[in-house]
């Protein structure tokens, strides 16, 4: 159906109707260009998005690109002019469309890289019909409807849009102009490229950034509503699939034949070989007549270019397999078919589920119950991985969880008959949110038993390594037994429930828990090296070392500092490529200090694709290795793809001296003969191997590196070919970065003693929290404040962040009744002709103006409190956490004078679940937001030291006579 047909057919439904849709938009959030825009810029636009839709009385779901797919009922997706956005995200878009979804976009959505730099055109041309031109300013302020635009926006007269600015767009006849860039006299700006808006079958661009006007006029938010109206009634679009597959093919055939004339340009015969194959692939393309042939055609391409990627002949290829991919087996044979199929793909580490839950796959082990699965197979699973693995010159390493007990809120073993083993959080549960409940971190007995234990495994099976999971902390609120309670007064003289938020005592609650994490790993470590010296010790990490340490009190940086772990597996756990780039740049830091292995999750990336680009992005920083979480989702991605990028036999970094030698002069042969192709004459050949024999490969590693790196400047000084000393010189460097994290280990170092967390805030003399006793009473709001003549007022206000006093004066008096919280501001204003007023409806955002806040929470564990705000006009904003589609039984006033104004406030704590009762607590804040030349002022009774909706830092209202 064409869009000319399009929209005769629905102008009859069109927007005269003041119809509220069902869920069906979607705002499209991008993290990826919030980045590129920054958080308030990429906020502002959100907001005004949003402003609009609320205008139109339109529902929507904000939609996190990072999820991967769009909810099926979105019909209509708008993307807030994301600029920067992954081929991942842009992917789910096609996706959405193809699937007969309908598009808004605008000025640069889709034009970037995540970079930040210039695509050739918008990602999402093709289906808008537009091709990216130029950037225009200075003469873009009016746009005209035209005579489909009217019938589309319901608007006709020339709409102001104050900024000037518009991305110019070429449109192709599948194309309609909705509206043209005008002068104020209603010619056009530009006859070469008009359009303003363009709509085709599949959605319709905006060529400014419109949701950044919607506060301008409520023309522009009619614009907006009406064109998702329009849009939310199209039929689905008519989509040639083949053709879109070979223009997708067809792009990517380009891309190869680029990358051959820039790597291939010293081995002409490579590249003529690779051209020939182009060829081949072009020629197919347009022969091959079903979207199968397309499909197999594209993997053939895809393989042959993951097959130019550099291969490394020592490099760990892990996979974790988790218990249930284990038990899906069903039998010992089938485990042994598992585990031979995962050495043709070309893994040289797996890594059994041993120790998990509180039970244990393994017979022979005797701390753990055995899971009652395996208590059915008629061999020891355990022994079937160890015995096939040995055969196949596989490593095993048993994944072992160290202190969570339990999972699934299960009452397991230990649970039932160890309870003062148990982790307790400080409100006394013993399950985490997540379910999970966890051994004592402080307990002497746990400990001990948890360390016997797990090195159980290695007296009773050929393992050779064990990999410590879940060594940290749950979580901040975690590590309240009476333990861990009583060790801890008991050497500091600290009540670890009396700590506050920002204090000196919050850094040393959080440096003793996280040293019971630390001497647990020391013990662990020096115990199982003492039983066997070539046991790898390996523990999976939080990608982030400042994340790791303030949120788990898993401090990684002090066992590589002070030697007692061999290799980190972080859990680089990502949905885009630059998200995981960010935490691997900041990993590079330490892999000259151990081996790093880039672990990555294979639960929820959408293609075999994706999996592939992590692989990639992740040897190219940390070419050691990758550990793939897990078995169980394996089978969801194309194993021929993971066997290409691997593409030669390896052994694992962490390997002997002596099989990374012989793995190192193999290597060093087969660069010899790429170098000869490239003009290295023999007696070169001959010069670099006298070399190499002259080196003394013993057992001291720091003397290898020594040679090695003379080798390198031999290499340098004596190979006059400039192209084959880059290759021998690059091999060297490679050969001694996997010895690095050897050569620290043999390294005499000073014990590396850890401070606290940088980016932990410390507050010197910091206010205490507040604690008053509110009297029972009632008040009209009515302005009138009789009622509060005898009630005191809490406190002055104080500025947020620094704890001094807040000028003008501001102060608070609160009351209660039965079921209401009462609240009065006094607020000081001697510049009244100066305030700045943020007017409107309920649950216009009137915190951007002079306004007062409550705070209330509810549950401390959970995180549950509740915000109002009321502007200086009266106008009220309320929210559910950070759900502003909520709202409360609340009553506001306010009264002006020449120097003073008052805001009357009641909150019904009842329909928030609260009753107010004599002796009960309120956890609660009160604050105040004054805006002066665009600048705010930010004050309140409990000093946040940051966000308002710092919830540890509210003060308490008990409730009195």
């Amino acid at each position: 159906m064409t869009v000319k047909r399009i929209l005769v057919f629905l102008l009859v439904l069109l927007v005269t109707e003041q119809v509220v849709l069902a869920t069906n938009v979607g705002i499209f959030y991008s993290p990826t260009s919030e980045k590129y825009y920054g958080s308030s810029t990429y906020k502002t636009i959100i907001d005004g998005l949003i402003e609009a839709l609320e205008f139109g009385k339109i529902n929507y779901d904000i939609i996190n690109s990072l999820d991967g797919y769009i909810p099926e009922n979105i019909k209509v997706l708008i993307d807030p002019s994301n600029a920067a956005l992954t081929d991942s995200e842009v992917s789910v878009v096609e996706n959405f469309i193809l699937n007969g979804g309908k598009l808004l976009a605008a000025y640069e959505s889709s034009l970037r890289f995540p970079d930040g730099k210039l695509r050739m055109n918008y990602a999402y041309g093709d289906f808008l019909s537009i091709k990216f031109k130029s950037w225009g300013s200075g003469k873009y302020y009016f746009l005209q409807p035209t005579d489909d635009g009217e019938k589309v926006f319901n608007v006709s007269n020339i709409i102001n849009l104050p900024r000037g600015f518009a991305f110019l767009v070429e449109t192709t006849e599948n194309s309609t102009p909705l509206a043209l860039w005008v002068k104020e006299d209603k010619t056009i700006v530009d006859e070469k490229f008009p359009s303003a808006a363009v709509l085709t079958q599949f959605g319709i661009f905006f060529g400014e950034n419109i949701y950044l006007h919607t506060s301008v006029s409520d023309e522009i938010k009619i614009i907006l509503v009406n064109a998702v109206k329009f849009l939310a009634q199209m039929p689905p679009a008519e989509v040639d699939f083949m053709e879109y597959e070979r223009k997708k093919l067809s792009s990517k055939i380009f891309d190869f034949e680029q990358a051959i004339s820039e790597q291939y340009e010293a081995f002409p015969e490579r590249a003529r070989e690779l051209e020939e194959k182009v060829k081949n692939f072009k020629a197919k393309l347009y022969a091959d007549s079903d979207i199968n042939s397309i499909k197999e055609l594209k993997k053939e391409l895809d393989l042959l270019q993951i097959g130019l990627l550099k291969k490394y002949s020592i490099q760990t290829r892990g996979i974790w397999l988790d218990n249930q991919s284990i038990k899906k087996t069903g039998s010992p044979e089938r485990l042994r078919e598992t585990i031979r199929k995962l050495h043709s793909i070309g893994f040289n580490m797996i890594i059994p589920e041993v120790i998990y839950k509180g039970k244990t796959m393994a017979s022979k082990l005797s701390y753990f119950p055995q899971d009652d699965d395996f208590q059915r197979w008629s061999e020891d699973p355990l022994q079937v991985i160890v015995d096939e693995a040995k055969k196949l010159n596989m490593e095993v390493h048993a994944w072992c969880w160290v202190f969570a007990a339990s999972s699934g809120g299960e009452e397991n073993y230990f649970i039932k008959n160890f309870p003062d083993w148990i982790e307790k959080d400080k409100y006394g549960n013993i399950f985490t949110k997540n379910g999970t409940a966890w051994f004592s971190h402080s307990n002497p007995q746990t400990r001990e038993y948890l360390i016997d234990g797990i090195l159980e495994i290695a007296k009773k099976y050929e393992i050779d390594g064990i990999n410590l999971d879940y060594i940290r902390y749950d979580g901040d609120e975690m590590g309240y037994d009476e333990h861990a309670v009583k060790g801890f007064m008991e050497e500091t003289g600290i009540d670890p429930y009396k700590i506050e938020k920002y204090s000196k005592d919050q850094v040393i609650w959080h440096m003793w828990r996280e040293e019971k994490i630390n001497s647990f790993v020391e013990e662990l470590y020096k115990r199982a090296k003492a039983l066997d010296d070539r046991l790898l010790i390996s523990a999976d990490v939080y990608p982030s070392l400042s994340g790791a340490r303030n949120e788990k009190k898993q401090n990684w940086e002090a066992w590589v500092r002070n030697k007692y772990i061999d290799a980190l597996i972080p859990m680089n756990y990502k949905g885009s490529i630059e998200d995981l780039k960010i935490v691997l740049e900041m990993q590079t830091k330490f892999k000259n200090m151990v081996c790093l292995y880039s672990g990555l999750q294979m639960i929820n990336l959408k293609s075999t694709e994706d999996l592939i680009e992590q692989i990639k992005t992740s040897i190219n920083y940390l070419s050691s290795g990758i550990v793939l979480f897990s078995l169980s989702y394996l089978d969801r991605y194309d194993e021929d793809y993971i066997r290409n990028i691997f593409g030669v036999e390896a052994i694992c970094a962490h390997s002997e001296i002596n099989s990374l030698v012989k793995a190192f002069e193999r290597k060093l042969h087969e660069d010899l003969a790429l170098c000869q192709d490239l003009g290295l004459s023999e007696s070169e050949v001959n010069i670099v191997l006298e070399k190499w024999e002259k080196i003394e490969f013993g057992n001291d590693v720091g003397n290898i590196f020594s040679q090695l790196s003379d080798f390198f400047y031999y290499i340098s000084d004596n190979i006059k070919n400039p192209k084959a000393a880059l290759i021998l010189s690059d091999e060297i460097s490679w050969m001694m970065d996997i010895l690095r994290p050897k050569v620290y280990k043999a390294m005499p170092v000073e014990k590396f003693v850890p401070e606290k967390p940088v980016d932990m805030i410390v507050v010197d003399n910091i206010k205490p929290l507040p604690k008053v006793i509110v009297p029972f009473g009632h008040a009209k709001v009515d302005g009138i404040f009789d009622e509060w003549k005898d009630i005191d007022e809490l406190s002055r206000f104080f500025v947020y962040d620094t704890g001094e006093i807040f000028q003008p004066y501001t102060s608070v008096k609160v009351m209660y009744d039965d079921a209401n919280l009462y609240v009065q501001f006094l607020c000081e204003e001697p510049y009244m002709n100066d305030v700045k007023k943020v007017s409107g409806p309920r649950d216009t955002r009137t915190y951007l103006g002079d306004s007062v806040e409550v705070f209330i929470l509810k549950n401390e564990r959970d995180r549950e409190y509740y915000h109002f705000v009321i502007g200086i006009d009266g106008t009220i904003y309320d929210e559910k956490g950070l759900d502003s589609k909520w709202n409360g039984d609340i009553e506001a006033i306010t009264t002006l004078s020449d120097n003073l104004w008052c805001a009357e406030i009641r909150i019904n704590l009842r329909t928030i679940g609260l009753e107010p009762v004599k002796g009960g607590i309120l956890k609660a804040n009160f604050t105040r937001n004054i805006w002066r030349a665009g600048k705010p002022q930010y004050s309140c009774w409990s000093v946040t030291y940051g966000s308002y909706h710092t919830i540890e830092r509210f003060g308490t209202l008990i409730f009195g006579e």
